[in-house]
């Protein structure tokens, strides 16, 4: 089951039956949202909670019903029952998140809660295989590819850049194609210390994953 935007809770869920009753809670967080160990340990409280929610839900609901005209208070009570029913449900089941981020974790795995999976920008290849990982991986750094990105972008997204690089970048990458962060370096040594560019560039998907705008797929004859 994929949750509405902002549902209060997970993004993605399923229940699994055998060999024992889970519920997989499935949370998905951009760079743009903070992940750390504090909200990890939230986010899965919040989920392990889940059916004492519903019943709380349902006592809302019966309690409105005493005060609802007679019309209404059939409606809320039969609504009341559902999430009765549900949080009895709900309540055999034992509740397991997993956080995938297409950030880094940069806190201490072992701290991490029981029953919470952790699946970070890092271990994508590991969980993913390469040929998912690098589809994520193309997403996320389109903008700010050495491979795949305009003068502009890169020089807007990164301090290191100046005008003068990225136009470099552009023209070196018009007759070679950077096949690893190692080689960007060595075609732009005064970038190799840049600890922003190391990080993200070493992460960034490259050939045969990739191919630049400006090199087609096509033969050519000799």
């Amino acid at each position: 089951m994929i949750n509405g935007y902002s549902a209060p809770f997970a993004d993605i869920f399923f229940l699994v039956d055998e060999p024992d009753p889970i519920l997989i809670a499935i949370q998905c967080r951009l760079r743009k949202n903070l992940l750390n160990l504090k909200t990890i340990e939230d986010e899965h409280k919040r989920n392990a909670n889940i059916s004492h929610k519903m019943e709380e839900k349902a006592r809302k609901l019966k309690n409105d019903s005493k005060i609802a005209s007679r019309e209404k208070k059939e409606e809320l009570r039969k609504e009341a029952e559902k999430y009765t029913q549900l949080g009895n449900l709900l309540s055999k089941y034992r509740v397991i998140t997993i956080f995938v981020t297409t950030q880094r974790f940069n806190e201490v795995l072992e701290r991490i809660p029981n029953d919470c999976i952790l699946i970070h920008q890092e271990k994508f290849d590991t969980f993913f295989g390469p040929v998912f990982s690098s589809r994520t991986k193309f997403v996320m750094t389109r903008d700010s590819n050495p491979n795949l990105s305009t003068a502009s972008q890169l020089t807007s997204r990164y301090k290191a850049i100046s005008q003068d690089i990225g136009e470099r970048i552009e023209q070196t990458r018009k007759r070679r194609i950077f096949r690893s962060h190692e080689e960007f370096c060595e075609e732009f040594k005064e970038l190799a210390d840049v600890n922003e560019l190391r990080d993200d560039f070493i992460y960034y998907p490259y050939p045969p994953y990739i191919e630049p705008f400006e090199h087609s797929n096509k033969r050519t004859r000799v």
